[in-house]
C-alpha cells in the first residue's frame, strides 16, 4: 500500500493541483492524502469517485491537517476544488487547465 499526496496550491482565487509522485496510478488500497495551502480548499467528485467513503457530489473540505482517502474504485477520476461559500460549492479558477485534478486507479 503506497501513500500518495496531492498537494492543492491556492493563489488568488486559482488552484494548482499537484499530485507526489507526480506520474503514479493508484492502485485500490492504495492512500490519497489532499492537503492544501487554505484550509477551506473543498474537493468535490462530481460524476464518478475513487474512495468508497467519499461518494459523488460530497463535498470533503480539507482543513489544516488534510483528508485521507482510501483507494477503491478503479478508473480514472475527475475532482473540482474550490470552497465553500453561504453553504455551496465554489470552483476556484486553474493555473494552467482544469480547476481540479485527476485520481487514476488501476490495476
Amino acid at each position: 500500500m503506497a501513500v500518495i499526496s496531492v498537494n492543492i496550491e491556492v493563489q488568488n482565487g486559482n488552484a494548482k493541483v499537484a499530485p507526489d509522485p507526480a506520474k503514479v496510478s493508484k492502485r485500490t488500497r492504495d492512500q490519497v492524502k489532499f492537503h492544501s495551502n487554505k484550509k477551506e480548499t473543498t474537493i468535490v467528485y462530481n460524476a464518478t469517485t475513487p474512495f468508497s467513503d467519499l461518494a459523488v457530489g460530497e463535498q470533503a473540505t480539507l482543513g489544516a491537517n488534510g483528508r485521507t482517502f482510501t483507494a477503491a474504485n478503479l478508473g480514472l477520476h475527475h475532482f473540482d476544488c474550490g470552497t465553500i461559500v453561504g453553504g455551496q460549492f465554489v470552483k476556484w479558477g486553474s493555473v494552467g487547465g482544469l480547476a481540479g485534478g485527476d485520481t487514476d486507479v488501476g490495476l
